[in-house]
């Protein structure tokens, strides 16, 4: 991604990214349109699992070191204690749009 965007806009990006990859996976998605929230994305699977999902873009620039630098993306973010209690999933997607998801999807 290029590296001139905006926080903002790299968290966009990053949303947009994480819709259209649920959405290939057979997940029905529907966006949070508030600025704030502990969540971004509300799933729903064609199997009835019901997932919020908090999105996070994590790019090398992010990092010390050299340029693709980068620490494990299971350890490059945490969930805060709302987060857990109402069971938010991070959707985590590193600029070479590999996805991990924290905790695993039931």
């Amino acid at each position: 991604m290029d590296g001139q965007l905006s926080r903002h806009q790299r968290g966009a990006v990053g949303e947009a990214f994480a819709l259209h990859w649920l959405l290939e996976r057979g997940w029905w998605v529907a966006y949070n349109f508030a600025a704030t929230g502990p969540f971004d994305l509300v799933s729903v699977h064609r199997d009835g699992r019901v997932v919020l999902l908090d999105v996070k873009f994590c790019s090398y620039d992010e990092f010390r070191g050299s340029p693709r630098h980068r620490r494990s993306l299971r350890s490059y973010r945490v969930r805060t204690a709302l987060q857990k209690i109402l069971r938010v999933h991070l959707l985590i997607i590193d600029e070479d749009l590999n996805v991990l998801i924290e905790p695993a999807l039931p």
